[in-house]
């Protein structure tokens, strides 16, 4: 066994749901996870799945007890435990607003993430309507490159309010 990270995804008294999420795809590391837990005397069940990377267990005793039958074997790494998945849609934003303040870092605040996307959609306007493409390429471009203005706007005025 690996020892890989593992996560608590949730629990119930005598049930508790792992997630070791570095290791997700490989059958033949949770059949001998499986195996091996099954092992111990506090556990009564477990069920494994290869494809959501998850172990469910069904015990006496805690989470804690199982995780340290685990650690003891080095099925799995305590010390190493991982990260709560992130929604999509939040590790997007994170990632964007990182983004802004690297931009604005860089540019002494000249410059934003909206100020970009909406120069770029204001280029990306004017290059569909030398093309004579006015709608709805031109068109739609333009309602994104406002919107994203706007929004870049009452960003930026919440954050001077903020400061002042």
């Amino acid at each position: 066994m690996s020892g890989l990270g593992v996560s608590i995804a949730h629990q119930l008294p005598g049930r508790t749901r792992f997630r070791v999420a570095k290791a997700r795809g490989h059958a033949f590391f949770f059949q001998q996870l499986r195996d091996e837990l099954s092992t111990c005397p506090l556990i009564h069940r477990v069920e494994v799945s290869a494809v959501t990377g998850s172990v469910l267990v069904w015990h006496d005793g805690s989470a804690a007890d199982v995780l340290k039958f685990a650690n003891d074997r080095r099925l799995l790494d305590v010390s190493a435990e991982e990260a709560p998945d992130v929604p999509p849609v939040e590790a997007i934003a994170n990632s964007v607003s990182r983004l802004d303040e690297r931009v604005r870092a860089a540019s002494a605040g000249r410059w934003s993430v909206g100020a970009v996307g909406f120069y770029g959609l204001v280029s990306a306007t004017v290059y569909q309507l030398a093309r004579g493409r006015v709608l709805p390429p031109a068109g739609t471009l333009a309602f994104q490159a406002l919107s994203v203005f706007l929004r870049a706007l009452d960003a930026d005025r919440a954050q001077a309010k903020g400061r002042g």
